[in-house]
C-alpha cells in the first residue's frame, strides 16, 4: 500500500507548499486530490478484494465534514479547504485513521501558534496555514503505524 502513502504525501506537501505561499488552494488542487484518492482507493480495494463498505467510507468524511462546518459557522475562522482536504483523507482512510492525521495536525499547530501568541508575535486572530501542520502530522502516522 506504498502508492498510497506516497500520493496522500506528494498531494499534502504540494497543497502545504501553496498553502504557506498564498493561503488559498486552486480548485485544480483539490479536484486532483480528490479524483487520485477516490480512483486511488477504488483500485485499491479492487486489488486487495476488499468488499466496500460505504458506511465506513462515509463515516470517515465525518472530521472533515465538522472543519467545514465549523469554517461556515465562524465565518472563515479554519480554512474551508482544509476541511475538504480532511474529507479527501477520509476517502482513502478509515474515520480513526483521517481522525488521529488530524489530531496529530491541530496538535502540532497548537504547538507553533502557542509560543507566537506568548512572544506576542502573533493574535488570537493571526492566521497560520493549516496543510502543513496537517502533512507533518500525516508523517507522524506513517511513523507511528510503522513503528506499532
Amino acid at each position: 500500500m506504498i502508492i498510497r502513502e506516497v500520493w496522500i504525501f506528494i498531494m499534502l506537501l504540494a497543497g502545504g507548499i501553496k498553502d504557506i505561499k498564498t493561503q488559498k488552494l486552486s480548485y485544480i488542487y483539490m479536484t486532483v486530490f480528490a479524483l487520485g484518492s477516490l480512483i486511488l482507493s477504488m483500485y485499491l480495494s479492487y486489488k486487495d478484494g476488499i468488499r466496500v463498505d460505504w458506511f465506513e467510507r462515509g463515516m470517515a468524511l465525518m472530521p472533515g465534514l465538522f472543519f467545514i462546518m465549523i469554517s461556515i459557522l465562524g465565518k472563515g475562522a479554519v480554512g474551508f479547504a482544509d476541511g475538504i482536504v480532511i474529507c479527501v483523507l477520509g476517502v482513502v482512510y478509515s474515520l480513526k485513521e483521517c481522525t488521529a492525521i488530524s489530531m496529530y495536525g491541530i496538535l502540532l499547530a497548537a504547538l507553533f501558534s502557542v509560543p507566537l501568541i506568548a512572544l506576542k508575535k502573533a493574535d488570537r486572530h493571526s492566521t497560520i496555514p493549516f496543510i502543513p501542520f496537517l502533512g507533518a502530522g500525516y508523517i507522524i502516522f506513517i511513523f507511528m503505524r510503522y513503528l506499532a
